[in-house]
């Protein structure tokens, strides 16, 4: 499986290779160090289904 991306406003999620989920907000986290996947499981729900539709 390759990497992917989708963009959603200042977030972006990351579906890395080995089935792990990753999500940014490039508002404050221009250099992608933080993940903010597990204090935003809202968004990241969101933007994870809309990716798979």
């Amino acid at each position: 499986m390759e990497e992917s991306a989708v963009r959603k406003g200042n977030f972006k999620m990351i579906n890395l290779q080995n089935y792990e989920v990753v999500m940014y907000d490039l508002n404050k986290d221009l250099g992608e160090i933080y993940d903010i996947s597990e204090q935003n499981k809202s968004q990241l729900d969101s933007m994870f289904f809309s990716y798979h539709i």
